[in-house]
């Protein structure tokens, strides 16, 4: 039986416990992913995302930050956008967290991966830091390694 049109078929969650850094100036994969496989083509599915402890060094320009479908696709990228979000930092390290969300329709039953990309825009050296514990980005002591977890959740929501 088809469930009735909105409801929550099936909920995906993943994390991302340990740091992530990237320099690069092209979108790469943070690691917080979530796979999920839709039961029904024509389902949606809503895409949750919450970054915590996010920095970019003040070296920095813009760092912007989306979600992509299977790798290939940015579901943000529409006309001039880029991202779902963007940090900006100038004279000093900007500290942020991050939510995201969005309702996709895939039109599959193949399986899906959604995941968190990052990359970074301006001339100057820059870094950008996800799960940032003290320390970490100047080579120092790992003991707050793991305080921070960031998630990612893909639900299925059936559309008639």
């Amino acid at each position: 039986a088809n469930p009735q049109s909105g409801g929550v078929i099936q909920t995906i969650q993943s994390s991302l416990a340990g740091q992530f850094t990237t320099t690069s100036g092209s979108f790469v994969s943070s690691g917080l992913t979530a796979s999920i496989t839709p039961k029904f083509s024509n389902s949606k599915i809503l895409v949750i995302m919450n970054c915590v402890n996010a920095v970019i060094n003040s070296n920095s320009n813009h760092t912007w930050i989306t979600i992509y479908r299977n790798n290939t696709t940015n579901l943000a990228n529409s006309g001039s956008v880029t991202g779902f979000n963007q940090l900006y930092a100038g004279s000093s390290n900007t500290y942020a967290a991050i939510g995201m969300s969005y309702l996709d329709s895939p039109a599959t039953t193949s399986p899906i991966t959604y995941q968190v990309q990052v990359r970074l825009q301006g001339s100057t050296p820059q870094t950008f830091t996800l799960n940032y514990a003290n320390g970490y980005l100047n080579g120092g002591s790992d003991v707050y390694q793991g305080c921070y977890t960031s998630t990612i959740t893909a639900q299925e929501i059936a559309y008639v």
